[in-house]
């Protein structure tokens, strides 16, 4: 799993090319976490999604969910 928290220094190439190397080198999971929207968007091996408050992610290798309003509630 690899979360990656945008930042000004992210690039939306930057962060595909990173998604997509990840992903091809095994990565199940790929998060993109934007503190300025509040959203989370995950990739896994089923697809992509944009999460957002009031919703939760289930996570596989944690064998649970994850708030997004916890993620952001720091």
């Amino acid at each position: 799993m690899i979360v990656e928290v945008l930042s000004p220094s992210n690039t939306a190439v930057k962060l595909n090319r990173q998604r997509i190397l990840a992903m091809s080198a095994g990565t199940e999971e790929f998060w993109i976490v934007d503190p300025e929207e509040r959203t989370v968007y995950v990739t896994n091996l089923s697809g992509a999604r944009t999460y957002a408050g009031g919703e939760a992610i289930q996570v596989k290798i944690f064998g649970g969910t994850i708030a997004v309003d916890g993620i952001f509630a720091v």
